[in-house]
């Protein structure tokens, strides 16, 4: 079982690269990597926001309910809440002022402002990239493109087939020679080439 879900990690990942052949899903994996660094340090603010709540609930409700009774039920708790499990009734039973005012603190800093921030790094980086890379054809366009393609390139090597080429038909590109003519054309710097194999965008 471990094993196949390693393999199937190992598959995800293929699509992933597989991605950055199609410019829109190549441009919104990009997004994310750009702003990955953004997304570290907003974690570090975010853990230390996260602690906070976690340890002030260990302390004003550890004694009268299981769920804070420890740090580490106080951090599970704390983490439920932040995705929607809200526990405020029984808080409110065993402290109705402390509750309110750790619930709505968390509520404001954690929910509304940080998990926002958090949409608002991606969103930005999102949209320089866009903005930068300008319009992106989507991946309906390029199925229909890829199609015309391949009946293109069977034409062109049944056309080398009845000229005698049979090497050409079955071993060789009909772009070989035209890419490597217009990379010589453009004097196109060997990082650029680089980059575009490895990227739809460049």
């Amino acid at each position: 079982r471990s094993g196949l879900y390693w393999y199937a990690m190992v598959v995800a990942l293929r699509f992933l690269k597989g991605f950055r052949g199609q410019a829109k899903l190549a441009l919104l994996q990009m997004s994310l990597s750009r702003a990955f660094w953004d997304v570290v340090h907003f974690m570090i603010i975010f853990l230390v926001l996260l602690a906070n709540f976690a340890l002030g609930g260990r302390v004003l409700f550890g004694k009268e309910l299981h769920n804070w009774s420890t740090y580490l039920r106080a951090w599970s708790t704390t983490t439920r809440m932040l995705l929607g499990s809200h526990l405020f009734h029984e808080m409110y039973e065993a402290a109705p002022i402390s509750a309110s005012i750790w619930f709505w603190l968390f509520l404001l800093t954690m929910v509304f402002v940080m998990t926002n921030l958090l949409l608002a790094i991606v969103v930005d980086n999102h949209l320089s990239l866009r903005q930068a890379v300008g319009p992106t054809n989507g991946i309906i366009y390029d199925i229909r493109q890829a199609w015309a393609d391949l009946w293109w390139r069977l034409d062109w090597r049944r056309d080398q087939i009845s000229e005698g080429e049979y090497k050409a038909a079955f071993l060789q590109s009909p772009y070989a020679e035209l890419i490597e003519g217009l990379a010589e054309l453009a004097q196109v710097d060997e990082e650029v080439e680089v980059q575009g194999r490895d990227n739809c965008l460049g």
